[in-house]
């Protein structure tokens, strides 16, 4: 099972580099840098672009779907009540951020992609900096729950 999680995470990724790869040649020959916001934007965008979202979210879902498969295995050590709470409070801290995570996480994603698609193009930089935030700040949180 880990060579196979490793090996889908590796194709996943891959296909997204692939991809943006691809979607950034028409973009790259538009690219300048905007003295109002400070920073290098485009005026134009490419179909392969909101593509990228797609094999990571995949990934993600496949990982979501192992946890599940977890909690529901570890359901009756997480359900049972020992002196001052869960008798488990580990595994009830690891899968309650897990889930919140993902949820956050794949609600970013499809967000992102129906930015990419509906949107004009003057708002693509806000979607993945919000994305990296959000990331940051549940990582942050996992990490400091589990400590």
């Amino acid at each position: 099972m880990s060579w196979f999680i490793a090996g889908f995470f590796i194709i996943s990724y891959g296909l997204t580099l692939g991809l943006m790869l691809d979607g950034l040649g028409p973009v790259r020959r538009d690219i300048f840098y905007s003295d109002i916001v400070h920073t290098c934007a485009v005026s134009v965008s490419s179909t392969t672009l909101s593509a990228v979202f797609y094999a990571p979210a995949a990934f993600e879902l496949f990982l979501f779907s192992l946890t599940a498969y977890s909690v529901l295995r570890d359901a009756r050590l997480v359900m049972a009540v020992g002196v001052g709470g869960s008798s488990t409070p580990f595994l009830t801290v690891f899968y309650r951020d897990g889930i919140l995570a993902f949820l956050v996480m794949a609600g970013l994603r499809v967000w992102n992609i129906w930015i990419y698609l509906t949107q004009p193009v003057s708002t693509f930089n806000m979607r993945t900096q919000l994305m990296w935030a959000a990331n940051v700040v549940l990582i942050t949180r996992v990490y400091m729950n589990l400590c």
